[in-house]
């Protein structure tokens, strides 16, 4: 039933929450989050970028880490609080906290140079969780209009097309 389907969803969610935050407990108390470090906010968005991308549940506890730190140290990144938002969306299914990292995004930048945040937008308003097609049918429209036609930056259309289908 979708109750239990529900139920189910909160308990794999929380499970994942806690996880991560014993991972990353570990992690800091062993000192392997040594080489996890950064010097810029660009510097922190490539590495904590770079792990999201090896795809395993380590590097997703880096990020994490990366992310945690450098949202601390460079609060008025608007980037940054994207990509944790999108750690949290895409990759750990934590859809609350990605909810609020992502509209910190937005709220800290609506220009085109956060085009990804209101893509992340988009998927969020795509998730069981925050389902409404009709908001995230206008962020994703929003990005394509951020993107001033540039088609050379596929992303805006590749993800719209992809949430259309």
């Amino acid at each position: 039933t979708l109750k239990s389907f529900t139920t189910s969803l909160r308990t794999q969610s929380l499970n994942m929450v806690l996880f991560l935050l014993v991972s990353l407990l570990v992690s800091v108390s062993f000192g392997q989050s040594g080489n996890l470090t950064c010097s810029s906010a660009e510097s922190c968005y490539q590495l904590a970028n770079s792990l999201q991308l090896i795809g395993t549940q380590e590097a997703y506890t880096q990020s994490t880490v990366v992310l945690y730190n450098a949202v601390n140290q460079y609060p008025d990144d608007a980037q940054l609080w994207a990509l944790f938002g999108k750690l949290n969306i895409f990759y750990t299914l934590n859809w609350h906290y990605g909810h609020d990292l992502v509209m910190k995004s937005l709220q800290l930048d609506s220009t085109a140079d956060n085009m990804n945040g209101f893509i992340f937008a988009g998927w969020l308003y795509s998730t069981p969780t925050y389902r409404d097609i009709n908001i995230a049918t206008n962020y994703y429209q929003k990005a394509i209009t951020l993107n001033n036609n540039d088609t050379s930056n596929f992303w805006p259309y590749f993800e719209y097309a992809a949430f259309l289908s």
